[in-house]
């Protein structure tokens, strides 16, 4: 096929805007894409169009927000260029940067890397407060704290302690100065470890600034200060970015987005070029109008409104009830009007929440008329007892200092070693500085514990050592899996005429199957220090964080505001429209807070494709008491050509 018409394919259905980003090649580049315009189009088409015109796979990077959206790049790109796809560096900044580190973590004078998810390194900060005599509501002001930091890339000898004890900085730098003698990294480590190794090492930015150079990311407006200077960062050699993005849809504040990287952008790369993606393929007019009219309302914007060409459709309908359980019965017979007709189905119908307690009443409702549903409140695969279980043995394997995965480990299955026999094996390596590891060899030395409980810490003790034995002989993880599940006796726990138990069982299974498909595919060279195990365990810990919105069949989806992001549903409700719930109680008196949740009930609202019901009470339920309520400020806020009030 000539090159003329590969690129006519490629570009075809395109609008002009769209068609302008794509064509786009050297230079930086900031697409403002509203809601529904087609930016993931745009991306895939950009991709393959600079592969057509001999751009070499692998010098293109382009990152996405959330795993679920790379996969779906990813997918695309491969469907549009064929094998050639299979070489774009997609993925989300976490799992760029930990190849990064993994490479390169002797740079940083570190070995051996072992990432914690968030109630791993909850728990470590837990422990270290405990140690400064703080509990309960003060630990979780200082795990509030340190996670700020930690999101920010902020130092202990740069954290600002006004009104802060100066206890909380010490504890901080005692989780840094812990997790760099283990081997631990955060989430948050992983992009400040690469930006600090970046900074110090000019020869390994070039390696890689040199070797990309093409540099595209999505969801701009909710990078953190970090993303954004990596994104800046790799892109230094050849000064090649497009960053795609819409301020109106900035809602992840709380986990360190700084919408201000794309208010600022200009003042950063002065010669940067926007490209205005006001289109909206999804909604119907009324929607579209009535979120614009909203959204005007936030004084912090940059120069786009949203239009579309597809129908007027239905106005958007607020219905007002008298208390939450009138609210749940009208919207099971609104969804089961919709579904009678025959024009909707359940998986079509989405019910979002500023809060997930929200969904509590609705869910109980739902049951008792029998509509199916599912809670989407981000419960992931590798947070299931039986599947970290599996990790955590695979993880005391790679890496002997990893206390955290040995302590959950330690009575799994059962062996009646119970938690007052844990806490004297942990002070007892903590006096001595040895790991908890090496502790359980030494079991005949910890004072307080019966010969009978000693027996059986160093069965575990050897029964490590069998699994190491048999990793040293045969480094297959799938063999290895089920070397452990023989040994520790596992399966032995589940009953298959149990419900639970089936799904137990099946999450193993799902986790060799992981195993198997990892064994099978072409992987990234090891590097110094690395084994396959660890590659694996690395890949892994970037599937710990929890992300909503997986597809549903059947089924009505209740989902928050927050997860609903980059969702689209034909019929939408929104519920819980009150004062102080949305917008929340503590963005009453803050304009930049109000102004967020404002772009929080935006990105609620232009879910929707065709249908988009809001629903607010008089009277709520609060600590068992019934409470009167106002109506959210963002009802008056909408515009009333485009609304129809319901239940007045």
């Amino acid at each position: 096929m000539a090159l003329e018409e590969r690129l006519n394919e490629i570009t075809k259905g395109l609008n002009d805007k769209q068609l302008e980003a794509v064509r786009k090649s050297d230079g930086k580049y900031l697409v403002l894409a509203g809601s529904g315009s087609g930016k993931t189009a745009l991306l895939t088409r950009r991709v393959a169009y600079l592969i057509a015109q001999g751009v070499t796979p692998w010098q293109i990077v382009a990152i996405s927000f959330t795993r679920k959206a790379s996969q779906e790049l990813s997918s695309r790109i491969q469907d549009l260029t064929g094998e050639a796809g299979i070489d774009v560096n997609t993925g989300t900044f976490h799992s760029l940067c930990i190849r990064i580190l993994l490479k390169h973590q002797q740079a940083l004078n570190m070995t051996n890397l072992t990432v914690l998810d968030e109630e791993e390194s909850h728990k470590i900060v837990k422990e270290l407060s405990e140690g400064y005599g703080y509990l309960k509501d003060a630990v979780k002001d200082v795990i509030h704290w340190i996670d700020y930091w930690g999101t920010r890339g902020i130092d202990p000898d740069e954290a600002v302690i006004e009104n802060i004890p100066e206890d909380y900085i010490s504890i901080y730098r005692d989780y840094i100065h812990f997790k760099r003698r283990v081997g631990y990294v955060d989430f948050d480590d992983i992009l400040s470890l690469t930006a600090k190794l970046f900074d110090r090492r000019p020869d390994i930015l070039e390696e890689y600034s040199s070797k990309y150079r093409y540099i595209m990311v999505d969801e701009v407006q909710d990078l953190s200060g970090l993303q954004f200077k990596i994104m800046r960062q790799l892109a230094s050699y050849h000064g090649n970015y497009m960053c795609v993005g819409d301020d109106l849809q900035s809602v992840y504040a709380f986990r360190g987005g700084d919408v201000s990287n794309i208010m600022n952008i200009k003042q950063i790369d002065p010669d940067i070029e926007t490209i205005l993606l006001e289109q909206n393929y999804r909604s119907t007019n009324n929607i579209i109008q009535a979120s614009n009219g909203f959204i005007a309302h936030n004084t912090k914007q940059l120069n786009k409104v949203s239009f579309t060409e597809n129908q007027e459709g239905l106005p958007v309908m607020v219905y007002e009830s008298e208390d939450e359980l009138r609210e749940a019965e009208y919207i099971v017979t609104m969804i089961e009007g919709m579904v009678q007709s025959g024009e909707y189905k359940y998986e079509d119908i989405a019910v979002l929440y500023r809060a997930n307690y929200l969904s509590q009443n609705i869910a109980l409702t739902f049951s008792s008329a029998g509509i199916p549903y599912d809670v989407q409140n981000g419960f992931n695969f590798y947070e299931r007892e039986e599947v970290k279980t599996l990790v955590g043995y695979l993880r005391i394997l790679d890496n002997p200092l990893d206390d955290i995965a040995l302590e959950y480990i330690l009575n799994r299955p059962k062996r009646s070693i119970g938690d007052v026999t844990v806490d004297r094996l942990k002070m007892y390596a903590a006096e001595v500085n040895i790991p908890l590891s090496v502790a359980l060899a030494h079991a005949d030395d910890v004072p307080k514990v019966n010969k009978p409980t000693k027996k059986r810490i160093q069965d575990f003790a050897d029964l490590l050592d069998a699994m190491r034995a048999q990793l040293q002989n045969d480094p297959n993880i799938v063999r290895l899996l089920h070397y452990i599940v023989k040994q520790t006796g596992l399966m032995k726990n589940y009953d298959v005429q149990r419900t639970k138990d089936i799904e137990r069982i099946d999450n193993i299974q799902e986790l060799f199957n992981i195993a198997a498909m990892f064994e099978l595919k072409d992987k990234e060279p090891l590097e110094e220090g690395q084994t396959s195990l660890s590659q694996f365990l690395t890949e892994t810990a970037l599937y710990a964080k929890p992300e909503t919105g997986e597809e549903l069949v059947g089924k009505v989806t209740l989902i928050s505001s927050h997860g609903s992001k980059g969702m689209e549903y034909p019929v939408v409700f929104i519920i819980g429209l009150e004062q102080g719930i949305f917008p929340s109680y503590h963005a009453l008196d803050d304009v930049d807070n109000l102004e967020e949740e404002r772009r929080l009930m935006y990105v609620s609202m232009t879910r929707a494709e065709k249908v988009l019901f809001l629903s607010y009470n008089k009277k709520r339920y609060s600590f068992g008491r019934m409470q009167h309520c106002k109506p959210s400020q963002f009802i008056e806020e909408l515009p009333k050509e485009y609304v129809k009030f319901l239940g007045k």
